[in-house]
């Protein structure tokens, strides 16, 4: 049961995480005015998804309230940097050469 246990706390912080990476990255199409549902954008989703699933299965999940909520703060903020990469990758950068 132990282990079941130890399954399940990951789990359960690593689908609140992914949900607000994944809120994170909606912020971002948002903020750059960019449509999440074009092929060339959806690549973001599977990336934000395994990096912060690597992430949390690499790191304790602090049981501090305030570590719990810098670690939520930078999850989500990582997901709407991730859209602003996409956008330097795909737009920006081809407008300055």
């Amino acid at each position: 049961s132990s282990a079941a246990s130890d399954v399940y706390k990951r789990q359960q912080p690593l689908q609140e995480f992914l949900n607000l990476a994944i809120l994170g990255v909606c912020q971002g199409f948002e903020e750059r005015n960019l449509d999440p549902g074009l092929p060339e954008h959806r690549e973001v989703f599977s990336h934000v998804i395994k990096d912060v699933k690597g992430l949390i299965q690499k790191i304790p999940v602090p049981s501090n309230g305030k570590e719990l909520q810098s670690l939520k703060k930078q999850v989500f903020d990582f997901g709407t940097q991730w859209v602003y990469y996409l956008d330097w990758k795909l737009y920006m950068s081809k407008e300055l050469f």
